[in-house]
């Protein structure tokens, strides 16, 4: 009798382990299982995703300017033929590698990949600062449970919350490259006040109103 009572707390024990292990391994994914129980979740990350992201719904004020004199013109980096045609976004840390859409309808664009918002800057204006609105690109964060897992990690922000500041951000516009370092991240409804050239964000979570932020700095190459 005490041999089977042993016995049956050391399979209880096991087991227990055993779901500890199950939940564990499973905790990282959790989001997405959830998001694949839910089959109008893009839908609701599109909602998310096209909400403003400023608080007043402005956005920052465009500043126009007296045009530079002719020896302060600014100068864009060179084409580099070897370059993709397409304007491109990559995002080493996380294996991001996927074309920008610039679709005026964001529904239409966020179905194929990152969509950069219209009326904002893009890498060209911002550098000639012709523009000093910040560049602004979404991307969704699970997408559609038809996606292979590699499609996801290359042009959903899926992994976006596993950069960190200090990682670097590459856009190709017109065949010119322009890299960006992050130097702050935030889970927040709104942007933040920001001098930043560039800020990626994707939805938190399919049904919430959080948003995760990236905040980047222009950060020229050596030629």
């Amino acid at each position: 009798m005490i041999q089977r009572k042993v016995g049956n707390i050391y399979i209880g024990v096991g087991v227990f382990f055993c779901i500890s292990a199950v939940v564990l391994l499973a905790y990282p994914q959790l989001p997405l299982i959830l998001n694949l129980l839910s089959l109008n979740s893009p839908e609701t990350e599109k909602e998310t995703i096209t909400q403003s992201i400023y608080a007043d719904e402005k956005g920052e004020e465009i500043v126009v300017e007296e045009p530079p004199e002719e020896e302060d013109l600014l100068v864009l980096p060179d084409v580099k033929p070897e370059l993709p045609v397409e304007n491109r976004i990559y995002i080493p840390k996380i294996g991001v590698n996927a074309e920008i859409y610039t679709d005026e309808d964001p529904n239409v664009a966020l179905d194929k990949g990152p969509w950069i918002v219209p009326d904002y800057a893009n890498p060209e204006s911002r550098y000639l600062q012709e523009s000093f609105r910040p560049i602004l690109i979404a991307s969704h964060r699970f997408g559609y449970s038809s996606w292979s897992t590699e499609k996801r990690n290359s042009i959903s922000f899926f992994n976006l919350p596993n950069t960190q500041i200090g990682d670097n951000i590459i856009i190709v516009w017109n065949q010119r490259e322009y890299v960006y370092t992050i130097f702050d991240m935030d889970e927040s409804t709104f942007v933040k006040e920001t001098d930043a050239d560039l800020i990626l964000y994707t939805c938190m979570y399919y049904n919430s109103p959080n948003r995760l932020f990236r905040y980047a700095h222009y950060a020229p190459t050596s030629p």
